[in-house]
């Protein structure tokens, strides 16, 4: 893979990771700096 095909695929990956997050606040009603769902948090002792 050339580098500019990687940086290509690197930004593709940032935009559709950044689209996923929106959506996902959306759906749920998330505040932009909510934490995770109380199931995906690490557990805290």
């Amino acid at each position: 893979m050339s580098e500019e095909a990687q940086a290509e695929a690197i930004e593709g990956a940032k935009e559709a990771f950044a689209f996923y997050k929106v959506v996902l606040r959306e759906t749920f009603g998330l505040a932009a700096d909510a934490e995770a769902p109380a199931g995906m948090q690490a557990h805290r002792h």
